[in-house]
Order: C-alpha cells, then sequence, then structure tokens
C-alpha cells in the first residue's frame, strides 16, 4: 500500500473508531441483539458480527441491525463482508455514516476516482472534513492535481479545519514532487498545530 492509499485509509479509519453505533429494536431477535451489543461494547468485533449476521437472518431489513452488522464489519477490516451490507443501506436510502465510510474505503481500495468523486456528500457523506479531504485526493488519484489542491483550499476556508487541510496539502505537493511548496506549508506558523507534531517533521 502506497503513502496515498494509507492516508485515504487512515482517515476512515479515525472516524470509524470514534463512530457509536445506534441501539435497534429487539423484539423478536432479543438474544443475538443483546450479545451483539455486549461484543461491541467490548470491542469484540468478530463476535459482534456473528451475532449479527444471525439477528440479520431473522430481520434482514432492519436498519439498526444493519449499522451494527457493518460497523463489526468495518472495524475488523473485512470491507468484503462490510461493503455487501452497505450497498443494501444505501440502496434502501438509509443514511448511514458507517455504511458510507465502508464504501468510501471499498472504493479506495480499488482505485475508483471516477465514482468517488460522483458520490453525493449531501446523501452519501460522512462528515465535512472526511469528505473534503477524500474528494481532494480523489482528485489527485484522477490526475487532476490543481484540482485537488484547490479542494485542499476549500477545506481549508472551512472554520476548525484549516490545519488539516493545509497538511494533507503539504502531503500531497511532496507525493507529486513539489517538495519547495510542502516544505512552504510546514514551516508557516499560521499553518496550524499539525505541522508542530512528529508526523509533520
Amino acid at each position: 500500500m502506497n503513502l496515498f492509499s494509507i492516508r485515504r485509509f487512515s482517515i476512515v479509519a479515525v472516524v470509524a473508531a470514534t463512530f457509536t453505533a445506534p441501539p435497534v429494536s429487539a423484539e423478536n431477535n432479543a438474544g443475538a441483539y443483546l450479545a451483539g451489543r455486549v461484543a461491541i461494547a467490548n470491542s469484540d468485533f468478530s463476535a459482534a458480527s456473528q451475532y449479527y449476521t444471525r439477528a440479520l437472518s431473522r430481520d434482514p431489513g432492519n436498519p439498526g441491525l444493519l449499522e451494527n452488522a457493518a460497523l463489526a464489519q468495518l472495524a475488523l477490516g473485512q470491507l468484503d463482508r462490510g461493503v455487501a451490507i452497505a450497498e443494501v443501506m444505501e440502496a434502501n436510502g438509509l443514511r448511514s455514516q458507517v455504511a458510507h465510510m465502508t464504501m468510501v474505503a471499498h472504493l479506495v481500495n480499488e482505485g475508483d476516482y471516477a465514482a468517488l468523486l460522483a458520490r453525493d456528500p449531501e446523501t452519501q457523506g460522512i462528515g465535512p472534513l472526511v469528505d473534503g479531504l477524500i474528494s481532494a485526493w480523489s482528485h489527485f488519484g484522477a490526475g487532476s492535481v490543481q484540482q485537488g489542491l484547490d479542494e485542499f483550499d476549500l477545506v481549508a476556508e472551512q472554520n476548525g479545519l484549516r490545519g488539516f487541510a493545509l497538511f494533507h496539502k503539504a502531503m500531497a505537493l511532496a507525493m507529486v514532487g513539489d517538495f519547495e511548496g510542502a516544505e512552504a506549508i510546514y514551516s508557516d506558523p499560521q499553518a496550524g498545530p499539525s505541522m508542530m507534531t512528529r508526523r509533520g517533521a
């Protein structure tokens, strides 16, 4: 996996680590549902995926069960299984951050930048920061360097996101060989505190 792929997947992983799945109705499916909830709470995502798969076999259209099953698969890094669930959720018009993260991670792994750019952030978005960075990196992946740089600048204009956007812009510039441009951002005291981290150095 190259630097570009690592950065893109890291964005998704960070958001996934902070996500809390919602509760679901336990009617007629209490055993598997409750066992899955306990497994999620204990970060035992392998057990959670088994319990929620069992619960889904009895209630395949339950949005909460779908969300928890997708979360378990995403946490396990089993995108092939998670994608099948996420596709059902998106096809049913369910607004699920987990489903959207799963689909984005899948498209990143496939290198399908056209599909990433075609996603609607209003209905298939993860969040302002992640959506903006995904769009910027996707333009880079598709070969539109200037468009990607412009996207980083748009993210930087949003309140509280400047440091993140400039950090990624500097990495992108370095990736295409513009080390002077990257260094100018990294050394700019106005660029934000992220430049002062060990990773920034």
